[in-house]
């Protein structure tokens, strides 16, 4: 749990020899206070919960997010989790860093492959070892999305589908940006997950 939200277990009010919490109390259960301390309360413990959603959705997936965040905001509120928080928005929220993340994963495919047909097909030799180093600068780009978000690796599969005809475009492009013929007909290459995120490369 976020230590935002430890902390705000204590409630230390204006005078902090005198805690906000009524300790006659079961431990978690936040005692009966003027509303507008009860509605300060509720407001903070609501931005912290949306904020919470949103830090385990990136790196954990959305909904073992969701599941987790329930769980842990439910002593602090006494069993009122489901009153302080707009769960649409947080799903909403949730949701959109998990789009994100894969438009991102996309993309870091999306330049691999390219540049694997840019190594495969292309008769220049200065230019290779430049397309190799932003190969491997894209691959690191991927292991840290999947080490924060387990969840998209099941996804790749369908992103290098998806990907390596928009790859194949934009290399097609660059060949004729640089008068080049290619070498083999882009319309024939293949690549696979283990090729895009391990060590390989194509040999001209």
């Amino acid at each position: 749990m976020p230590r935002s939200v430890r902390m705000s277990m204590s409630c230390p009010g204006p005078n902090r020899r005198q805690p906000c919490c009524d300790a006659s109390r079961p431990a978690g259960v936040i005692g009966a206070k003027p509303r507008a301390r009860m509605c300060s309360i509720r407001s903070k413990l609501g931005r912290q919960a949306r904020n919470s959603a949103i830090f385990l959705a990136s790196n954990c997936g959305t909904i073992w997010a969701i599941t987790k965040f329930a769980r842990g905001f439910a002593p602090i509120t006494g069993g009122m989790v489901n009153d302080l928080i707009d769960w649409e928005n947080v799903a909403s929220a949730v949701e959109s860093v998990g789009q994100s993340e894969r438009r991102s994963l996309a993309g870091h495919v999306r330049t691999i492959l390219e540049h694997f047909a840019r190594l495969e097909t292309s008769p220049a030799v200065a230019r290779r070892a430049g397309w190799q180093d932003t190969v491997s600068r894209a691959r690191a780009d991927i292991q840290d999305l999947l080490q924060s978000s387990p969840s998209l690796r099941p996804t790749l599969e369908t992103a290098v589908a998806e990907q390596l005809p928009r790859a194949l475009k934009l290399a097609a492009s660059a060949l004729a940006r640089h008068s080049e013929t290619p070498c083999v007909p882009l319309d024939g290459l293949r690549y696979d997950v283990n090729q895009v995120v391990n060590d390989w490369f194509p040999q001209l």
